[in-house]
Parts: C-alpha cells; structure tokens; sequence
C-alpha cells in the first residue's frame, strides 16, 4: 500500500497547519474530511480495486464507525483500552478517541490516550495514518499543543504499530473493548481449528481470536459479512463463537459501501467469564430470525445443481440439460433444446428450479421455472432444484406460489444478504399459505 504515502504525507501536513491559530479556519473543512471519509476516497483513487481487494483493505469511514460504537459509548471513560488489531487508517480507533477525556494540553492528552488505544496493520502506511488522524481528532477537540513535533506526538501513541493483528504479541487481554473491521478476503484455516478446515472468511478468524484471547467481560464490537451469519458453512463457527462470548445485539447494515459489493452486519457480544451460563434463553443468537412452521423444507427436497460445466467432462450418456442463462422465468418447461453427455445424477420433472445468484433488492430474490419433462434432466450447479414430496405439478406450483409470494422476498433479505442463495436458506422459508405465518425481523436487541 505504498501508493497510499502520498495522503499521509498532505495528512501531516493538515496536522502542522492545525496548530496555527490563523490556518486553522482555512483548514476547517479539509480537517473535517480527513476524519471522515477522505482516506477512503483517496484510497481508492490511488489504489486499483484488484489491489485493495488482495489486501482486504477497505476502509470503515465515519458513519459505518460511529453506528458500530454507539452502544458501547456511555463505557467509554480514562480506564478504557481499546483494540483494534485491523486498523486500517484508524477509522474506528478515532471515532473511539471522540468520546474519550481530553486535556487541555495536547501533549497530556496523548500522554494518556497512548496507553489507552492499542492498533495494528500490516501496512505502515496505514500505520501513520492512523497515529496523525488520532492527533487531528484532539486538535479537533480543542487540545492545544506547545511546542508542536508531529513525530514526537506520533510516538507517544506507542500501542499502535505495524504487524499482524493476530499475533500474539497484540495485547488484546487487556483490552476492555475491542473494534473489528477485519479483511473478508479468504485464506487457509489453521491445520488445529476448532470450526473448519480448509479455506474461510479471515473475518472469521480475527473474531475467533478476539473473543478467545480477550478478558472476561470486555466489549467486543465487529463489522463482519452476511455469510458468518447467513452461510451454513459457518454454522461451526457460529457454535464456537456463542460458546465464549454472550451476543447482546446484532444489526443488519446492508451493504459495506458503494464501491464493496458485500452486505454486513454490526455485531456487539461480551465475552463470557468462566461461570457464564452456556445457555442461556435472553441472548441473541447469530443467525437470528425466528422461523414459523410449516417450512418449505415440508413440501420438497432441495439440491444443488450437480453439473459444473467447464469441470466436468463430456462422458456419460446423453441428457437433456438447463442452466440457468437459458431457461425462461418464470414459466413452464415442457420441452428441452439443449442435450449434453453427463453421468452424474440426474432429476425426473417436475420439479421446480431457482437460480442461485440473488442478492438484496432484486425485486424477486427466488426466480423459479417449473420443469415439466418427464425424460432425465442434468441441472447446472447456479440452479437449486426443488422436487415437491408429492411429485406432482400441483406440488410445483404450490412451491412457485410461496416462491412467489412478497414475503419471501422480505424473508430472504433478512436472512441471507449473500449474493448466492443456499439450500438451507430456502428450506427455511415459511410455507405463508399453510398456516398464519408472520415475518419476524432482527432487531435493536437481535430477536
């Protein structure tokens, strides 16, 4: 991220004419931006997406920052120590500094907030500019600093430093509040994980860490994407985390930003001290919505699509065959064009088909067709198929009808805001027609 080292030096540069009764006028708004979302827009001006999304290095911005630390500000006092060990530019940890003490003189000021703020990135860059947006944030505040040295201003805030922050060497167990926006690119798990193997969300490790390495009681707050809360894959996960750490809110966002094409979720847990009650009935729970019966999962099986097209070969006896660019929606399919050689599995009509990609806002997020053919079917794997229990066109047209139905829609963007739809989500969609069936919806308290 060296690209970035030109805003940091402008950066210091703000901060020396901060310190000047008659700049500090002049420089109003551009101090004002520097607390906001300048960083962010700079960094994408001087940084290609294809490099910020390998460095999962999207920046929090003031809203998304102070939305996330709201709940926790009456804690705030001279006995806090906030970490933050995804730093970035320092969003979070300067909308925490907002609402600490302050003295009149700066360099007390800094004095004390050095012990209190802990941060790391991998970046140096990064690194700086979150030590001099700190220093911005107290002469935004009225400290006063005589005599002025940015570096040595700097170095008082001595917890925040390059590195990794899942070292170990991060002192996240003194921390009484912990603030997490961590990358969300993928990377392999651990070969001893408690929750997985292979390859997950980086987002999951860092929280993993934070709440197993944290002191009992302290706040943990996270920006995190929909798919820890939504994805089955994570249900592990999700375990894990609810073992050690009480959930006291959690907070659908939507999407991180117009430039990041991934819904989030704000999340608030505790960690829990050594005689917690595992179980207990008033916390929240990650994946949140509270689902009526009967389900869809009653009326029909549901399968991935087992064709990956440019994977498998063409071996096998010829089948008709459905993707999900070609078929019509929504409609009914009487009669196949397309053939291909599969010796995978293979579904006998009708049955009921959904593409998979579907995100927040679509007008309709399950686009079904009803497959009427009676000869063997290969489906692709961007469609889910849906085979009514009672293998009957009417049994396929009652599952379109809840496909269909407005709530679904609603349902389904609260439940998984992934761009990809999941055999799970769509088992658990109520069956509206069946029985007086309400929507519930996360909310401020996470039921």
């Amino acid at each position: 991220m060296q690209a970035f080292s030109p805003y940091v030096r402008q950066l210091r540069k703000l901060a020396d004419r901060c310190t000047l009764p008659a700049e500090r006028e002049v420089v109003k708004d551009a101090l004002a931006g520097a607390l906001d979302g300048k960083p962010a827009s700079e960094l994408r001006r001087l940084t290609s997406i294809d490099q910020l999304r390998k460095a999962g290095a999207f920046f929090t911005g003031a809203a998304l920052s102070e939305k996330l630390i709201a709940p926790i500000v009456p804690t705030l006092d001279a006995r806090s120590i906030i970490a933050d060990p995804a730093c970035g530019a320092g969003d979070l940890l300067v909308a925490c500094a907002k609402h600490l003490p302050l003295s009149k003189s700066g360099q007390r000021t800094l004095n004390v907030w050095g012990d209190q703020l802990v941060g790391r990135d991998l970046y140096k860059a990064f690194v700086d500019a979150t030590k001099i947006r700190i220093l911005l944030a107290a002469l935004h505040r009225g400290a006063y600093f005589e005599p002025w040295n940015i570096d040595a201003e700097s170095e008082k805030l001595h917890k925040i430093d390059r590195g990794s922050g899942l070292s170990e060497h991060v002192p996240l167990e003194t921390a009484t509040h912990i603030v997490l926006n961590p990358p969300f690119l993928s990377a392999p798990l651990a070969p001893l994980c408690a929750w997985g193997t292979g390859s997950a969300s980086q987002a999951a490790v860092f929280l993993d860490t934070c709440i197993t390495r944290a002191r009992s009681d302290a706040h943990i707050l996270a920006i995190l994407p929909d798919v820890l809360r939504s994805g089955s894959r994570y249900s592990s996960w999700r375990r894990h985390i609810q073992k050690h750490a009480s959930i006291e809110r959690i907070a659908l966002h939507g999407q991180f930003d117009s430039w990041t094409d991934v819904h989030v979720f704000l999340v608030y847990l505790k960690k829990r001290s050594a005689h917690f009650f595992l179980h207990s009935p008033a916390r929240p729970r990650l994946q949140n919505l509270s689902l009526p019966t009967p389900r869809l999962r009653d009326i029909t099986e549901i399968f991935v699509g087992p064709v990956v097209p440019h994977r498998d070969p063409n071996l096998g006896p010829w089948r008709k065959f459905i993707c999900a660019k070609t078929i019509p929606s929504p409609d009914v399919v009487r009669r196949i064009q397309r053939s291909r050689r599969f010796s995978g599995r293979v579904f006998y009509g009708p049955f009921v088909v959904v593409r998979r990609t579907s995100r927040p806002g679509d007008a309709e997020r399950a686009v079904a067709t009803i497959i009427a053919v009676r000869e063997p079917v290969a489906v692709e794997n961007h469609l889910l198929v849906l085979m009514p229990i009672d293998r009957t066109i009417a049994g396929c047209r009652r599952i379109v009808k809840i496909l269909q139905n407005r709530r679904t829609t609603n349902w389904l963007d609260n439940r998984i805001r992934c761009r990809h739809l999941t055999v799970r989500s769509l088992a658990g969609i109520p069956d509206w027609g069946a029985s007086k069936c309400g929507l519930l919806l996360p909310q401020s308290t996470g039921e």
